[in-house]
């Protein structure tokens, strides 16, 4: 079984796998989902690849995690380097260069040196802004978790980034919203989980990054990431995207 690497940045994913002979290879299906390709081009993921040379591609073997938790050996197509670099430079997809930018002037250049890819160091904000911002809150009479939600818009203002989002905590507002996994969403209106996230997608509120859903555009405001508590066998946390009732409306305009 292949070991696998998971690099990643705010806007892009990729699993990477160390081959016998020491060879770093890209798996096919994340470059491709990076690039935005449609759900049905990224399951039928070696069509997208005709063009690439046979010697740059290869299936490899790895450990997943299914979408109720059981891992299980699966075959994934993967590019070597020469081939992300070749796939990447036919492709007219607008972020095809950008992500080359990423690949060839952070990924490779770290793996090649360290073994792993270390992200940007996040942005720091000084306390006393938080006080102030605090302040002003409480003195408008802003409270409790409506407190904490604001003090985490202040602090992605300044740094990017919210703080909630990255320790995988969601804490609603008072007035939260029903949240729905589209199974739950599916049954409501007479369709399959799959179904609802095709709808989900093509409705521009959200894409699969690394083999997971994220929300995109609106859809993060219909949504929630949530920590279910359990983690990957590379020790990232498992999280679950879940949907606020108030998406419903949105599916239905679309069916």
């Amino acid at each position: 079984m292949n070991d696998i690497q998971v690099y990643r940045n705010n806007d892009f994913c990729v699993r990477t796998i160390t081959d016998a002979n020491g060879e770093t290879w890209f798996v096919a299906k994340d470059v491709a989902a990076a690039l935005e390709y449609p759900e049905s081009t990224l399951n039928q993921i070696g069509n997208l690849l005709n063009a690439v040379p046979v010697k740059w591609t290869n299936p490899k073997r790895i450990m997943v995690r299914s979408e109720n938790g059981v891992e299980q050996a699966r075959e994934v197509l993967c590019l070597s380097e020469q081939g992300l670099y070749f796939f990447l430079g036919r492709s007219d997809k607008p972020k095809a260069l950008p992500y080359q930018m990423w690949v060839a002037g952070e990924v490779v250049p770290s793996i090649r040196r360290t073994g792993r890819y270390k992200m940007n160091k996040i942005p720091q904000i000084s306390a006393g802004i938080l006080e102030g911002a605090k302040f002003i809150l409480e003195t408008v009479g802003i409270k409790d978790n409506q407190l904490v939600l604001a003090l985490d818009k202040v602090y992605k203002y300044y740094t990017g980034n919210s703080a909630l989002a990255m320790t995988g905590i969601e804490l609603p507002a008072p007035e939260q919203q029903q949240l729905l996994t589209p199974s739950e969403i599916g049954k409501q209106l007479g369709l399959t989980g799959r179904r609802i996230n095709e709808i989900l997608a093509g409705a521009g509120l959200q894409h699969k990054l690394c083999g997971s859903w994220e929300a995109i555009g609106d859809g993060v405001n219909y949504s929630v990431m949530l920590d279910v508590g359990k983690r990957h066998t590379d020790g990232v946390p498992v999280r679950q995207l879940k949907w606020k009732s108030g998406v419903i409306d949105a599916v239905k305009a679309r069916l």
